[in-house]
């Protein structure tokens, strides 16, 4: 019976430290929380970046609906040409520092202006920011959380095409040489667009097709119908498949790529014309 009574107690207070380290853990951590949010809230550079955000940060969903809405908004990507080239903003230019800081003075206060980044660099927000202390800007702002977060919104970009990426491959539709002499023969609404530079294209291409260099397509997208069934072709398909991507980005669907390429349908006797 002692023994068992001994046994009790001793398992009463290891249940009661057990209670008493629990305590102890939980308000040290609530105290360590407690002081580093008042350091926070205390530390006028935290407080200042704050105010600035709120004030010049653009969420990915206001500025897309900015953009949905037709308002005048130029979007400036700060990133590298090669990261711009790979994907971007639909519609929006690709500008170093150094060409921003020369065009400050000729922004246009009746437009808005939003920088971005790669969302990792905080580049935006440091300009804006220095910017912001020499003067109080109304219509110049950054994107929050830069082209990551608005990657993983799901908002809609405009990339270059790359051959290895299934999203991309999803895009394309093909159609061979000999299926594509058919659709000509039969289809009225077939509009073939030559991507290749223009020296090539005055060599030799297919009759009736026009010459859209590559580069040009996000910049000449208003001469392209909608409404038409487009096929691009080049020498190999590998530039075609990236014009057809870049179409789909910009909200076309009825687009194909000539798989074989113009070497193919020379090869095949089919008709060009100088």
């Amino acid at each position: 019976m002692e023994e068992k009574r001994k046994n009790s107690l001793a398992l009463a207070i290891g249940f009661i430290l057990i209670l008493l380290i629990a305590f102890f853990t939980y308000y040290k951590n609530y105290k360590n929380s407690e002081i580093q949010s008042e350091m926070a809230s205390e530390d006028p550079d935290a407080k200042k970046n704050e105010e600035f955000s709120k004030k010049y940060a653009i969420s990915p969903q206001d500025l897309y609906a900015k953009m949905a809405g037709k308002e005048k908004i130029f979007v400036l990507d700060l990133r590298t040409p090669a990261e711009f080239k790979k994907e971007h903003l639909i519609g929006s230019e690709n500008i170093g520092l150094n060409d921003f800081f020369a065009k400050i003075d000729s922004l246009n206060e009746n437009s808005i202006y939003v920088l971005l980044d790669d969302g990792q660099t905080n580049d935006a927000f440091n300009l804006i920011s220095m910017m912001a202390q020499q003067k109080d800007y109304k219509n110049i702002f950054f994107l929050d959380g830069g082209f990551t977060n608005w990657k993983s919104q799901f908002k809609p970009t405009f990339s270059s095409g790359d051959p290895e990426s299934a999203e991309d491959q999803a895009k394309v539709k093909y159609v061979s040489s000999d299926s594509l002499k058919k659709m000509i023969e039969i289809e009225k609404d077939i509009l073939i667009i030559d991507i290749r530079k223009p020296a090539s294209f005055a060599d030799g291409h297919i009759k009736n097709s026009v010459n859209i260099f590559l580069d040009e397509i996000e910049k000449r997208k208003n001469e392209i119908p909608v409404w038409r069934k487009i096929v691009f072709c080049d020498s190999n398909g590998l530039w075609a498949f990236k014009a057809s991507v870049q179409l789909f980005d910009l909200g076309y669907t009825n687009t194909y790529v000539l798989s074989d390429g113009l070497d193919t349908w020379k090869s095949k006797g089919y008709e060009m014309v100088k």
